[in-house]
């Protein structure tokens, strides 16, 4: 019988950031191996490599074991293809608390999903990030994830793509290919959002194009991803159906 794994009284958070710190030091060590022609430097490096990998593997199952008691992950995440427990974790936790964000777009803006003066927010040499990079990565991740995947959420993949051809016949085919995989991204990450508050009780606002631009039904993450169980949202206008 396997032996139970129990992760440590840690919190998920520091858990993920001390894995991210482990898995750093190991690609830095692993990009500087092939510097080396000394047979005994690489193996002293081979063996530093190990170890840091020994470490991570161990990290993991905490990791593992200790995402599956958030609410978010066993209600909602865990039943998205494409999401794994440790990219999971790492989204959980690199949101931290869903009231950080009154509004979805609060969020998308912090993911480095943004609109500014109607061009997608982007990282500029020589001014501070107005997002979080690692979160921009992480979500870049997830988006390559669902397409190997076969996601459920690549249908926002597809839409987007086919109007994206249509609409702007200019563009080329790998500006499409990014603006499609960031309008998949920013349905997911609506989802996260969605779930996360109904989870907690937290009231929401309508979505713009659903209170302002006429559209008649919001799309929640139930209509796209079969077996969940969700609270009912609380709408702080309209209802469900607009």
């Amino acid at each position: 019988m396997p032996k139970k794994i129990e992760a440590p009284a840690i919190d998920l958070k520091d858990l993920v950031k001390i894995f991210r710190n482990v898995q750093k030091t190991r690609v830095a060590y692993l990009n500087n191996f092939s510097r080396y022609d000394n047979k005994q430097i690489k193996q002293l490096y081979s063996i530093i490599i190990n170890v840091f990998s020994d470490i991570e593997n161990e990290l993991q199952k905490y990791i593992k074991v200790k995402v599956k008691t958030h609410p978010l992950y066993e209600n909602y995440l865990k039943h998205v293809k494409g999401i794994g427990k440790i990219t999971a974790a790492q989204l959980i936790t690199m949101i931290g608390d869903i009231k950080r964000f009154p509004t979805v777009t609060k969020l998308w803006k912090y993911a480095g999903l943004g609109i500014t003066n109607n061009k997608a927010d982007r990282l500029k040499r020589g001014n501070k990030s107005k997002f979080n990079p690692k979160f921009k990565g992480l979500m870049y991740i997830i988006g390559i994830s669902f397409l190997r995947t076969n996601s459920q959420y690549i249908t926002f993949y597809d839409l987007a793509r086919k109007r994206y051809q249509k609409k702007y016949p200019e563009w080329t085919k790998k500006h499409i290919y990014y603006a499609s995989l960031r309008y998949m991204e920013k349905m997911f990450l609506a989802h996260v959002f969605n779930a996360w508050c109904r989870i907690e009780g937290i009231p929401m606002k309508v979505p713009y194009p659903v209170e302002y631009l006429g559209r008649k039904k919001i799309i929640l993450p139930e209509d796209v991803v079969e077996g969940l169980k969700l609270p009912e949202p609380i709408w702080l206008k309209n209802s469900k159906e607009g």
